[in-house]
């Protein structure tokens, strides 16, 4: 969660410095500034979202399923009733 945030704020300021730096370099490059409007509607990057958490749990339920039909690779102990 830390470095999460910290990625967050990092790409924040960058942005920031960015677009102050570019703007500095003259009129013609303000086409390259970093603004509210990025091309990217609401809607579509709720889609790619989706998308995005569809792959991970697919990713996950994988793994998992991997993990459970190579059982025998891993240790366990077998316990045996004596009577």
């Amino acid at each position: 969660m830390v470095m999460f945030l910290t990625t967050l704020l990092s790409l924040y300021f960058f942005g920031h410095f960015y677009s102050e730096f570019v703007g500095l370099a003259g009129p013609s490059y303000v086409r390259y500034r970093i603004t509210h409007n990025m091309g990217i509607q609401n809607q579509t990057f709720m889609k790619l979202a989706a998308m995005g958490t569809w792959l991970g749990d697919f990713i996950t339920a994988w793994m998992v399923t991997d993990m459970m039909l190579q059982v025998y690779k891993y240790a366990y102990v077998v316990v045996q009733n004596e009577f």
